[in-house]
């Protein structure tokens, strides 16, 4: 019995190449790997019910793609371009490098742990996706849409997302639960349906173009050791203790004035302070932005 060929396919039926199956390529990932290698023009490109886990897509035109129910995990787009279409997949551990997309559209998809890149992605629009653990580093992605997707511990460093919104209709606030935002661009956004600025930090962010729940106001005192900001309306204090580059991992203060001023008067039983720093030489400047904030709160 003769081998059947495996075809790479457009949503038309175009085939844009094939391959015999073999020992060598025994299915269509196989033949999909051997595609991009030899830069085959994968224009217009349609996957369906697949698995193409651990695919390396690299400076490979990806305009008017789309995947359909696929198991994308680990998979790497690195100096891509194009605007892709995906829906129910998993793209868990999936990496974007280097890359411009004019428009993406990602649906229902898992996106947990995924690690996006020094890329521009023009009117992002995610709808209903996992992005759980996720980092976006240096990525410009304006007018970016996150309707009814997780967000937990996702974090964006550096990067531009202005004019974009966050949107939920989950009432409990499991979906935004340390979301933060590290430097970069974020006017003109929509976050009103993140009601608990306890499980949210901003840092280093121009905090006044962006819209609140209940038209939250901010104070920010920043002196020589020590950098605070306060939200008024909620009574939330984020403080960072020492660079969060210094360690990406550490978790940050963000509690009530209240609590703030407990931690600072208990010597920092839940902080951890840079190694270098003693606990007096903060403390008493602490202590000051603390009598400055309660002047101004609403629940003193």
């Amino acid at each position: 019995m003769s081998n059947h060929k495996i075809q790479i396919k457009t949503k038309n039926q175009t085939v844009l190449y094939e391959l015999e199956s073999s020992e060598m390529f025994p299915d269509y990932s196989s033949v999909l790997k051997e595609a991009i290698t030899f830069n085959i023009n994968l224009k217009g490109l349609c996957v369906v019910a697949e698995n193409i886990d651990g695919v390396i897509w690299k400076e490979t035109d990806l305009s008017n793609v789309s995947f359909y129910n696929c198991s994308m995990k680990n998979n790497v787009f690195y100096k891509c371009k194009g605007n892709v279409w995906i829906t129910d997949c998993d793209l868990t551990n999936a990496k974007i490098k280097e890359s411009d997309f004019t428009d993406i559209h990602i649906e229902n998809t898992l996106m947990k742990k995924m690690s996006i890149r020094n890329s521009t992605i023009s009117n992002p629009m995610l709808m209903s996706c996992n992005l759980e653990k996720t980092i976006f580093w240096k990525v410009i992605m304006p007018n970016a849409a996150f309707w009814d997707c997780n967000l937990s511990h996702v974090n964006f460093y550096e990067c531009v997302i202005d004019f974009s919104q966050i949107s939920n209709k989950n009432n409990h606030d499991n979906w935004y639960q340390d979301l933060t935002f590290l430097g970069g661009d974020i006017s003109g956004s929509n976050f009103t349906t993140i009601k608990d600025l306890k499980q949210l930090l901003l840092w280093n962010i121009d905090l006044d173009n962006i819209e609140f729940f209940g038209n939250e106001e901010f104070t920010i005192v920043e002196n020589k050791n020590s950098k605070v900001i306060y939200a008024l309306n909620n009574d939330v204090v984020w403080w960072i203790p020492y660079p969060k580059d210094k360690n990406p991992s550490m978790i940050p203060f963000r509690h009530s004035l209240k609590e703030f001023y407990n931690e600072i008067q208990q010597e920092f039983p839940n902080t951890e302070l840079y190694p270098s720093m003693e606990d007096f030489v903060v403390k008493d400047e602490l202590i000051t932005v603390c009598e400055y904030l309660k002047a101004r709160s609403k629940y003193q």
